[in-house]
């Protein structure tokens, strides 16, 4: 045979060699065995993509029905069903991906399926030859004589060819069926166990409901808050932990609170019945007349007090709470610290000793500044000072910036200020600022809790005299000459600082009258004890025989802004005499200094006593 190219689709020539076959098909050729060929196409893939989506639904419906099972037994908790929800979604979206969404794109070509059909029948190679002969978009050599051969030959058995033996629809059936049977599982539980398969699907869908049991726990209640949701509840610090639990349906005899503090640490606290009666709601009183054929109780406990934050569930017969969550709410605790200023003519001796820290009963000196520092380990959000029945805000401190806010501030920019502040200072403008008399001052504080303090605190302040100053002087003799300039010894001391010493003299004559003159005495410093001798200039005075001289050493101290204190010694009287006046106040003193020695001589000797 010659080698010639094979016919394009418009060449007539195969028909050329056997008329009786374009009167057959007019068409083209093996318009028959290829419309047979699609067909089987259509049904197999339709077959391969129903099998395959009926598998994933039968799977999902197993693996939903040991859920249900597993979740009913054990009771999953949210994490555990959020995982297991997670894995089953994964594994049903990977096998969707691998076999489903491919079955339903693959179409198998006509001439794999000619392949089949002729291995089912034992045909030779001659529909696959017969349609790449035919094959309108392929340009072939060869013998044109054979390919019309073979595709005459092929085109006369086709109407005798069963192109479906061998497919079947069983496969589809088998997976059919055993997709209704799990459909009708979940038909079954959904008539005869309607509450627990909802609960199922709205426990799949992370909710808190629980499997209806034949004890139902109708409320729960901790210290007289009824339980939503979320099962989270805040007491705070101190009190007592009132729990009460109302069930209805079958009497479970014995209820018990479980509660977990840490891992490995749990506690049973069982729930007496009737424990709690006066806490019972009204909505509760109001079911139990409802629901007259539902057998209403309650059981309840009361824990004194909770040092931590715990977790756990309510058992009522065959009856479990969802988790709840007793979270434990710290009292603010404020330790406070009394700064203390003192006036400045202090601070050279003694200087700004701050008192202990934590101390409230404080002496200070009057006149000092005094502001309170006040610090929390939690935030607060309000510090008040009352004085006297009269209150003080104190003003916030950011330790960032060590910048003290005031409280106008924080209420104009309180939605700023979410964590609130943990250090606090007093305000200016409060009697605190320059302290003149005894105090005693209370501080109320109030977190972002709004809690405050389990007792205010309390503290008092009091004024430390600052004594006037102590005057002494001395004269070597009481009588003087009108021209004359007594010396006067004299020494005063005080607690800090002296500010002046004068001496003020007053002159009285026979007829009574006064004359007074005040003389100034010049220190070297203001130190707190000064000595000295200072003679009194008594001319402008006009002194004469018989006349009276009262002297008094007078000290002011030194306290700043205040008033200063007067100390005074005690008076020096001189007589104003003569020079033979001065004699015999000379010659009685010599009388009775002798006396004095006599007296001292003989209380030596023991002698001159009476027997």
């Amino acid at each position: 045979m010659s080698s010639t190219p094979f016919p394009h689709p418009g060449d007539d020539s195969i028909l050329e060699l056997n008329p009786s076959m374009s009167v057959r098909n007019s068409a083209t050729p093996l318009s028959l065995l290829t419309n047979e060929l699609r067909r089987l196409q259509s049904r197999k893939w339709l077959r391969s993509g129903l099998r395959s989506t009926l598998y994933l639904v039968t799977l999902a419906g197993v693996v939903g029905l040991l859920l249900f099972a597993v979740d009913y037994s054990f009771r999953l908790s949210l994490v555990a069903r959020l995982v297991s929800g997670l894995v089953v979604a994964t594994l049903l979206l990977t096998l969707m991906i691998r076999y489903v969404i491919p079955a339903w794109r693959n179409w198998e070509d006509l001439e794999s399926l000619a392949l089949q059909v002729e291995k089912q029948h034992e045909i030779e190679s001659d529909l696959v030859a017969a349609l790449q002969f035919a094959n309108p978009t392929q340009r072939r050599y060869g013998s044109r004589e054979l390919a019309r051969a073979v595709v005459e030959y092929v085109d006369e058995f086709t109407p005798s060819l069963n192109v479906f033996d061998g497919f079947s629809w069983q496969p589809l059936r088998n997976s059919l069926l055993a997709t209704v049977c799990g459909l009708l599982i979940w038909s079954g539980l959904a008539v005869f166990a309607p509450q627990a398969t909802r609960v199922f699907f709205s426990r799949l869908l992370l909710s808190h409901e629980s499997y209806p049991t034949r004890t139902q726990i109708e409320w729960i209640r901790v210290n007289g808050k009824t339980a939503d949701q979320q099962g989270l509840f805040r007491i705070v610090e101190g009190e007592p932990l009132a729990i009460e639990v109302q069930t209805s349906g079958e009497d479970p005899h014995i209820a018990s609170w479980e509660m977990q503090a840490a891992p490995g640490e749990s506690l049973i606290v069982e729930l007496k019945a009737d424990g709690l009666k006066n806490h019972q709601p009204a909505d509760a009183k109001a079911s139990l007349s409802q629901s007259a054929d539902h057998k209403l109780k309650s059981y309840g406990a009361v824990i004194p007090e909770l040092r931590q934050s715990v977790r756990g569930i309510v058992r009522a017969g065959d009856a479990q709470s969802q988790p709840l969550i007793i979270d434990l709410i710290m009292r603010p605790v404020v330790e406070v610290s009394v700064l203390v200023e003192q006036p400045e003519y202090t601070r050279l001796r003694e200087g700004n000793r701050p008192p202990a820290r934590g101390q409230l009963q404080v002496s200070v000196l009057e006149g000092s500044k005094v502001a309170l520092d006040i610090s929390s380990v939690k935030a607060l959000r309000k510090v008040t000072m009352t004085i006297n029945g009269q209150p003080f805000d104190l003003s916030p401190v950011d330790k960032n910036s060590s910048k003290v806010t005031s409280q106008s501030q924080v209420s104009s920019s309180s939605s700023s200020l979410p964590t609130g502040f943990t250090h606090w200072m007093t305000d200016p403008g409060s009697p605190l600022d320059t302290l003149k008399e005894n105090l005693t001052f209370q501080l109320d504080v109030e977190d972002l809790d709004g809690l405050k303090l389990a007792e205010p605190v309390t503290g008092m302040l009091r004024i430390k005299l600052d004594k006037p100053p102590r005057v002494a002087a001395v004269a070597i003799s009481k009588l003087i000459l009108p021209q004359a300039s007594p010396v006067i010894t004299w020494g005063a001391t005080d607690d800090y600082a002296l500010k002046t010493v004068s001496l003020h003299v007053t002159a009285t004559t026979e007829s009574g009258q006064q004359r007074a003159i005040k003389q100034p005495v010049l220190l070297k410093d203001q130190s707190s004890l000064q000595r000295g001798q200072t003679a009194l200039d008594l001319s402008s005075l006009g002194l004469a025989k018989g006349d009276e001289v009262r002297v008094i050493v007078e000290a002011e101290d030194e306290r700043g802004n205040l008033p200063s204190q007067v100390g005074r010694s005690e008076p020096l009287t001189f007589q104003v005499t003569d020079q033979s006046g001065i004699l015999a106040g000379l010659l009685e003193t010599d009388q009775q200094s002798a006396r004095q020695l006599d007296a001292i001589i003989q209380r030596e000797l023991g002698i001159g006593g009476t027997k």
